[in-house]
Formats: structure tokens, sequence, C-alpha cells
């Protein structure tokens, strides 16, 4: 009687021949074992699941290890998978094999005596126009005519003496030679030429020639693909893409870009996420709504402004009136030419500076122009940046004539240092609903920060005194948005590989602002702790600790 280990193996190489194989799963080891550079000690593993994988280079077999505190994961080709699971066997006490076809598990008892099992499964009809199995099995189609190819005689050699149990067919044949009849254009005759690794380069060898097609002929039909395209929220066959250089004329991603392609769509997954839990979601931006009003400070050439936009309008269905704020007037010029060719109407470019526009609006409140105090209708009412003469110097010193109008979402991304606070100040000037932040170059607080006693030892390094003093800029600048009634959120928004500047401040306005007293007792405690003077975004606000609202800078 054959081998059950050997039927096994012969079941599995002729899975893999003929393209049907789903998955394996290995499990119950015999002994420990564990990861490479582990000896006696270490995650111990648990089970071993393989499956094909399409790849870039063919379809090969990915080796999940399921480790008791772990995962591992390696892709092997055919030939070199099937080696390391012969040798597997034994090893792990169960092995299960699911096909399109059969499933057939080996168990070894504690003594290692094989035992075999195996029972077919119910036809798939979908499975009708795929290649045809191994020529000893059964024709699971009952079609009397399944084979496509117009050859009236596709099978030149068929089966003499098909067995009519199906059960016993493929264990006889599990045990003898083995043949596998190849689908049109793909395999050529395989047989099996023993046991072992010979086996295994055969059938490795026979199954890499069938993948000399491309991955949609490859006959597997569908298989997890692990360089299948990840699903962005931004359209990568949107035409303005290959105007801004992130995709060629050919549609494809530039590979320069890549980072940047991530780092766009990871901001404008978190933004359209984070604005559809707003309060003020559900009154802006659909139908008979006024639209969705947002402001980009320090827009550049448009990147994430183009991106934004065009998710919001053209994914999400909202009406939105976008305005990035550039101070480079060919920049301006050049994505405003972008917007009017692609008919992105509501999007506009201006040249500004966030600066000035902070002290035109001090300018503004100092000379009794109005200034927004309240929302009225959910939305932040309209303030004016300065009457008259003030209103011509607003002008002349680069601020836009869209610093004064009311904005639901303020962006400011890779604001160097207080232009940061800066942007903050402008969002929660106008009372925006949302505040977008990522900040970068914290150097406001760091000539001022002495290490406390117990930090010393820590700080006296460079590096950990800038990370310090990075971590106590945003977090007081989160505390100050607190009493303002937003609720922050500080978060790194995208992997370090992408950009080092992957840090987003995040402010929702809820209109309930924290305890005054309370939210200023943990800034003092801060500021006394650290040795803390001067502080960009308090001082805007008035509270005192910045250069802008004490004469005296101290």
């Amino acid at each position: 009687m054959p081998d059950p280990r050997e039927r096994f193996l012969t079941l599995l190489r002729e899975a893999l021949a003929a393209r049907t194989l789903k998955r394996l799963v290995l499990s119950r080891p015999a002994r420990p074992m564990f990861p490479p550079g582990f000896t006696d000690e270490g995650p111990m593993l648990q089970r071993l699941r393989i499956q094909p994988v399409r790849m870039r280079d063919g379809v090969k077999l990915a080796f999940a290890w399921q480790y008791d505190t772990r995962d591992q994961t390696d892709n092997l080709s055919v030939d070199e998978a099937l080696v390391r699971i012969d040798a597997l066997l034994g090893d792990m006490r169960t092995a299960l094999l699911e096909t399109r076809e059969l499933t057939a598990e080996l168990g070894f008892s504690k003594r290692g005596r094989p035992l075999f099992r195996m029972k077919r499964v119910t036809e798939n009809p979908s499975l009708q126009d795929r290649r045809p199995a191994a020529d000893d099995l059964p024709n699971p189609n009952p079609n009397p005519n399944p084979n496509p190819n117009p050859n009236p005689n596709p099978n030149p050699n068929p089966n003499p003496n098909p067995n009519p149990n199906p059960k016993e067919g493929v264990q006889a044949s599990a045990g003898g030679a083995a043949s596998w009849q190849p689908g049109v254009g793909a395999l050529t005759q395989l047989r099996r030429v023993g046991s072992g690794q010979a086996a295994a380069r055969a059938a490795g060898d026979a199954f890499s020639r069938a993948h000399d097609t491309l991955p949609d002929e490859d006959g597997w039909g569908d298989l997890a693909d692990h360089n299948r395209q990840r699903r962005y929220p931004v359209d990568i066959g949107r035409p303005y893409l290959v105007d801004l250089g992130i995709v060629g004329r050919t549609g494809a991603l530039v590979p320069a870009m890549a980072r940047k392609w991530r780092q766009i769509n990871k901001f404008v997954e978190i933004v359209a996420q984070a604005w559809q839990h707003n309060t003020l979601a559900n009154q802006v931006g659909r139908a008979g709504q006024p639209p969705l009003r947002i402001r980009d400070y320090g827009a550049g050439k448009g990147y994430l402004t183009f991106a934004l936009y065009d998710h919001l309008t053209h994914a999400l269905g909202l009406q939105v009136e976008m305005v990035g704020i550039e101070r480079r007037a060919d920049l301006v010029a050049l994505c405003n030419r972008l917007a009017q060719r692609h008919g992105l109407s509501g999007l506009r470019f201006e040249k500004g500076d966030i600066l000035q526009a902070c002290e035109v609006a001090q300018v503004a409140s100092a000379a009794g122009g109005t200034v927004i105090t309240g929302i009225a209708d959910g939305r932040a009412a309209a303030g004016v940046a300065g009457v008259g003469a003030d209103a011509e110097q607003s002008r002349d010193s680069g601020a836009t004539a869209s610093d004064g109008a009311a904005v639901d979402i303020v962006i400011a991304l890779h604001a160097c240092d207080t232009a940061t606070d800066d942007a903050l100040f402008q969002g929660i000037r106008q009372q925006a609903a949302m505040l977008v932040c990522s900040p970068c170059c914290h150097r406001e607080l760091r000539p001022q920060l002495k290490a406390p006693a117990p930090l010393d030892a820590l700080l006296r390094h460079g590096i950990h005194l800038g990370q310090e003093a990075e971590m106590l800029t945003d977090g007081l600048r989160a505390l100050l948005l607190e009493t303002q009634g937003y609720e922050a959120q500080v978060f790194e928004f995208i992997s370090p590989e992408h950009t080092g500047k992957n840090k987003m401040i995040l402010g929702n306005r809820t209109g309930r602002a924290r305890d005054a007293d309370a939210v200023r007792a943990e800034i003092e405690a801060l500021k006394r702790f650290y040795g803390i003077r001067t502080q960009r975004l308090d001082g805007l606000l008035g509270g005192g600790m910045g250069a802008a609202g004490n004469p005296d800078g101290n």
C-alpha cells in the first residue's frame, strides 16, 4: 500500500502543477521549533500556513510562520518550497492540504506512525473555465466537452483505464508514477521522477516554466497578490496628477514620487475621516448648504491641496471652496493655471504669508476692525481684516483677500517653527471647525529649555534636548487649543521612512472649552518645570507667555 506521507506529497505536487492549490497548513510541532538565530530558547513555532501568492516575478509560495510571540513570512520558489515541506512533514504532526478539488490530511501519531485521509470537495461551477487538472484525477467538470481548445484532440494520450471510483483512483495514483496534463500553453508533460529533492526540482521546474506568462494568464485565477495595488483615497488616474509630476504620461506612478504619493494619500485619508466625524460636517458642503471652506497655508506646489480638494469633491461629492496660500508668486500662478485647466472651479491660489496675516489680524483688532468672536449657524462669522487705511496696509503686507473670510478647515503642513503657531492662531481667530497642522523645526523653545534636575543626565545630549523641546512645544499647543474649545490630538500621521516631518496636530472644535484655570495650571507647571519664558501661540492668544503678548519679550 502506498506510503501515506508520499501520497500526501504527490497530491501537493499535483495541485501545484494543476494550479489548484489553495493552502497548506502545518501544525502541532513534534518538538520545539524556533526562528532562525535561536537555538534552545525563543519564540516557539505554533503553526505554518503556506499558500500561493502572485509576485512581480511570478507565483511563489508564501510561508507564514506563526510563533507564540511573533510572526514571520518567507516567499519561496516552488522547488524550494517542496524541499522545505518535505523536510517539515513529521516534525509537524498535522498537515492539512486544501485544493480546489479536494482536501487531504496527514497526521502523525506520537510514535511517528502516519495517518492519511482525503475528501473530495463539491464542484465549483466558477472553475469550469480553468485549465485541466491532473490527468489521473477524475474530471470535476460535468460538461462533456470542457476543454475550450479548438483542437479536436487536445489529449493525444488519454488514460485508457480511467478508474470509475474517484476516491480509489486518487489513492492509486498517489502511490504510483503520477502524471499531469498541462493546460494549453502552460506546463509541458511532467512525470514524477521519484520522491525527495529530485521530484521537488522536477515539479518546481515545470511550475516555473508555466509562469513565463503574464500574471493574469498564469492560470492561477484569483490569488492573494503580494504586489497588488493598494486602494488609495486619491484616484491615480486623475489628470492633474500628470501635470504635478506625480504620475507619468503612461499613467504609472513616477518612482521618485512614491513616498510623496503615500504621504499625500495618508494626509487626505486623515483629513477626510476627521471631517466626517466633525460636528459641522452635516451642516456644510451638501446640496442646499453653504460650501465647505478650506484654507491651506504654505501650499507650495499644491500636491496636498489639489489631492484633498479632488477627493472631497470627486469622491465624496462635497461642494468645496478651497484657497491655497503661498508666498511664491510663480507657484501661485502655476497652480491657478492647473486648477483652471482641469476644471477645478472651487480651487484657487493666492499670494500671501501666514505671519503677515497674523500681524494684519492684530492690527485689525487694535484698530477696531471686526474680529470673529462667535459662531453663527454653526459656521464662523466672517471677520474683516481692517478697514480703510488698515485694509490697504493688509494688501500691501502680503495678506490675502481670504484672510477675513469664514473658514471651516485650516491647514498648515510643514510650517516651520512658529509659523505653525501663526496658522493655529488664524484658525482659532476665524473659529474654524477643524485645524490640521504638521509642525517642523521646533526652534523656539530649545534655547529657553533648562534641564530639570531629574532629567539633566538625559537632556545633556543634544538629540534628547531637541526631542524634548519638540514634545514640549506640541504639548503646549495642544493644551492651548483645548482652552479655545478644541479637542486636540498629536500623533504620527505617516511612517518616518516617507518623511521626517511626520507629526500632526489635529484640532476639532467642539465648542466646549476645558476649565481655563485647570489648563492654565498645567501650562504654568510645564513652563516652570522647563524654565520656559515665551511661546508664540500663547502670546498671540493673549496668554502672556509669548512675545506677542509681552512687550518685553520676557
